[in-house]
């Protein structure tokens, strides 16, 4: 029974995003995405996951530290965010999680690091003219 309850309760969060998403925050504006589309794609996606999950057999699973690896790496970026800005952020947890975690040479891990961080800035910043987050060192 314990393993359903994650499901259940990933089922009722995905049901808030897309009320909120559908309802609240705008789907569809001006022939185009409002700010509601994502959140109400993303619940969609979470119930059907998590229904998905809820019909699937138990399977025992032994946790090891790098499962976590995930969770923590979320938590250091956002920190990261904070004080070096986005872009930078961005760039040291994608040199580091493919140095450490997927074992990459490190030349390799940083060009993929470097070249996905300039990506992200054109596609972001320059051609959508999206405010990134800047941390407290203004990059």
């Amino acid at each position: 029974m314990m393993t359903k309850i994650t499901p259940l309760v990933m089922i009722l969060i995905g049901g808030y995003a897309a009320y909120k998403g559908s309802f609240e925050y705008g789907l569809w504006i001006n022939k185009g995405p409002g700010g509601g589309f994502l959140p109400a794609v993303m619940g969609l996606l979470l119930i059907i996951t998590s229904l998905l999950a809820l019909l699937k057999k138990e399977v025992r699973v032994a946790y090891q530290r790098k499962n976590f690896a995930p969770v923590f790496a979320v938590f250091i970026v956002l920190l990261f965010i904070k004080y070096l800005g986005m872009m930078i952020a961005c760039c040291l947890f994608i040199i580091a999680w493919l140095k450490y975690l997927e074992q990459y040479s490190l030349g390799r891990a940083s060009a993929i690091g470097v070249g996905t961080t300039v990506a992200i800035y054109l596609i972001f910043k320059v051609w959508l003219n999206v405010p990134l987050p800047t941390g407290m060192l203004g990059t």
